[in-house]
């Protein structure tokens, strides 16, 4: 889906070129400050988004703060990117509704002002994003390795907020809904197992 890859670098581009080099309002110093330092920011202490903050620290160009917050541009723009890709699949190849709903996505105010701020929010809506995407490609496909790559990241992502284990009940259901296909693919205990494993190493 090459549509998918061009929603994702135009607005890497936008995102990147509106970056905030200095600190922002809210949590930005905290996080900033954080980040390059290698402490710990307020709870939950985001461990993932502060690694990864520590190593965009280092990258020399421009403020520290606008290097950490690419961790807030690149992550949105692959999250517009798996959302038009998401799209595309769920309309059946309907490239107008796949370039709306990720043109939305990236103008929206939050969105866009979260994309160029140092924050943590882009990185949880790209989990999110990227759990329900794996979800449905597994659906889709009747691949079992999509599920196992969305048992992953779920795990990963809460090496970085908490807040996702309210999707626990959104997931359970969908697993759920899918028992049938789980049942033409002889889920067995050892599958189970390997989700976990998965999940574990997330």
């Amino acid at each position: 889906m090459i549509g998918s890859w061009i929603a994702g670098v135009l607005s890497a581009i936008l995102f990147i070129f509106f970056q905030a080099k200095g600190i922002y309002t809210g949590d930005s110093g905290d996080l900033v400050t954080a980040a390059v330092v290698g402490g710990v920011p307020h709870p939950p202490g985001y461990p993932l988004y502060t690694a990864l903050g520590w190593l965009v620290s280092h990258i020399p160009l421009f403020t520290p703060s606008w290097r950490v917050t690419l961790l807030s541009s690149l992550p949105h723009a692959g999250a517009v990117c798996l959302v038009y890709a998401l799209i595309y699949r769920v309309t059946r190849k309907n490239v107008f509704a796949s370039i709306f709903g990720a043109s939305v996505l990236a103008a929206n105010y939050l969105f866009f002002l979260y994309s160029v701020t140092p924050e943590v929010f882009a990185l949880f809506d790209l989990f999110i994003v990227l759990l329900w995407y794996g979800l449905f490609v597994w659906q889709e496909s009747q691949n079992v390795r999509y599920l196992y790559g969305a048992s992953f990241v779920f795990g990963l992502s809460l090496s970085h907020h908490h807040v996702m284990l309210f999707f626990v009940p959104a997931i359970v259901y969908f697993l759920w809904a899918n028992r049938t296909l789980m049942s033409r693919q002889k889920f067995r205990y050892h599958e189970w197992l390997r989700c976990i494993a998965w999940f574990a190493l997330g």
